[in-house]
Parts: structure tokens; C-alpha cells; sequence
């Protein structure tokens, strides 16, 4: 999220083998997502899709960014129930 409340969807990934930062999008810009690691695979849980202001109430996704290390490709699938930390 910027400064000013914008939700983005890039995200910082370090390699370790290589030791080596790069950026990579989502599939939407989210935050209050949940992340692990499971080599070699990244996975983006969840989140919130949409910030709550006084007009409006946020949304909460049920989206699974999977990121593969190996294919250097992405993977999306649905939770059963959408989720947010």
C-alpha cells in the first residue's frame, strides 16, 4: 500500500540460492494478505482487495497467488472461504 492508501499489487521476492531481490505483481493489488514459503513455491493468501473508508466497506478476496521458483510462472487459486489477517 502507497502513502496514500492505494493498494498495489507488486511484491518484493528474494531468491536465496542466488541472493538476489526481484519485483514481481500479484494478480490484484491487495494487502492484509498472508505469505509463506514452501520451496519452491511462494504462496499470497487472501487478503483485502478494497480499503475501507467512510463510504464503503473493504473487500475481502479469497485469491491464492502461487508463485513457482522453478517455472518462474504464476499459479491462481481460490480459497473455499475468503480470508484476511
Amino acid at each position: 500500500m502507497t502513502e496514500d492508501g492505494t493498494l498495489v499489487s507488486r511484491v518484493d521476492i528474494y531468491n536465496v540460492s542466488t541472493g538476489l531481490w526481484y519485483q514481481t505483481d500479484l494478480s490484484e493489488p491487495r494487502c492484509n494478505f498472508t505469505s509463506v514459503s514452501y520451496f519452491p513455491k511462494l504462496y499470497f493468501a487472501g487478503g483485502v482487495n478494497y480499503i475501507y473508508n467512510a463510504t464503503s466497506y473493504p473487500n475481502v478476496t479469497d485469491t491464492i497467488d502461487i508463485f513457482d521458483y522453478t517455472t518462474n510462472s504464476w499459479i491462481i487459486r481460490k480459497l473455499a472461504t475468503p480470508r484476511s489477517r
